[in-house]
């Protein structure tokens, strides 16, 4: 039995649809988050952050949570090449 155009094609639009609302939604809400952001800037540091200044605190937070995950893990190169983050990972993590 052959697949019917009809049904595929119904198939199809339903998840771009359904694709396309949650693209939206993931848009509209990182908006708001990055605008909550911008006043939490200004009100602590008197302007908003620079993209330079984001992307460095973006690739430091993933930097600390992955430390984080390795130590909970107890991944043998982290503990191999104890430094100050890792003893203090550690002592966060319970490990």
């Amino acid at each position: 039995m052959e697949p019917r155009c009809d049904v595929l094609f119904g198939c199809c639009n339903f998840f771009v649809r359904r694709l396309t609302m949650d693209l939206q939604e993931l848009v509209d809400r990182s908006w708001a988050i990055r605008q909550a952001y911008h006043n939490l800037e200004v009100k602590y540091h008197d302007s908003k952050w620079t993209v330079e200044e984001d992307l460095l605190a973006l690739s430091n937070g993933i930097g600390n949570f992955l430390r984080l995950v390795m130590t909970k893990q107890g991944d043998a190169t982290m503990m191999k090449y104890p430094t100050h983050w890792n003893k203090n990972f550690q002592k966060i993590s319970g490990g």
